[in-house]
């Protein structure tokens, strides 16, 4: 029997300008993580230096949602969420392919491959468990350092967003419904 051809959505656009929106690609964004050895006591704070190994590298995907990110909405100091992803090579073997291309691994995302000219890179996996939110502002001037990025295309963009909230959205109940039909 033939299979039915299936229509062919583009996964991926090149941005060129600094208007931020979801789905978009950022390379190398430096990110603050905080250091275990930060004092917990407000007095204390005052004295805190950051080292540079505390500034991490990440690839990451803009998960705040578009109509959130418009110039008339944001300010510089408004905070956008991100989240890291990462070569699928680097993560799993071939036994993973599977569950994660249906949506069974609950905090990651596989995202396609991209064959942009200038912008290639092979399938990522978007790590739903790791959050990170960075100044608007500090963003837009990244974006503007960056250059050409890519974005996330709809159906795809709306697909990775909904794993996002499922991330947060499970419910664990107090009772546990029997296992077998009852009756």
């Amino acid at each position: 029997m033939d299979e039915i051809e299936q229509p062919k959505f583009k996964w991926y656009e090149i941005i060129r300008d600094d208007e931020i929106g979801q789905g978009d690609f950022f390379d190398d964004v430096p990110i603050l993580i905080q250091p275990d050895t930060i004092p917990v006591a407000k007095e204390e704070l005052s004295s805190v230096e950051i080292d540079a190994d505390s500034i991490l590298l990440y690839n990451v995907v803009v998960m705040t949602q578009s109509c959130d990110l418009s110039n008339n909405n944001m300010k510089d100091d408004d905070l956008v969420t991100l989240c890291p992803r990462s070569a699928y090579s680097s993560l799993y073997g071939k036994n993973r392919w599977k569950p994660l291309k249906n949506g069974r691994v609950v905090g990651a995302h596989l995202l396609s491959e991209c064959d942009l000219k200038g912008h290639e890179f092979e399938y990522q996996v978007v790590d739903l468990t790791r959050i990170f939110s960075i100044p608007y502002g500090f963003l837009k001037r990244f974006a503007n350092h960056q250059g050409e990025r890519i974005r996330l295309l709809p159906p795809y963009r709306e697909h990775l967003s909904q794993s996002f909230a499922r991330r947060f959205m499970r419910v664990g109940l107090p009772i546990d419904l029997p296992r077998d039909y009852p009756y």
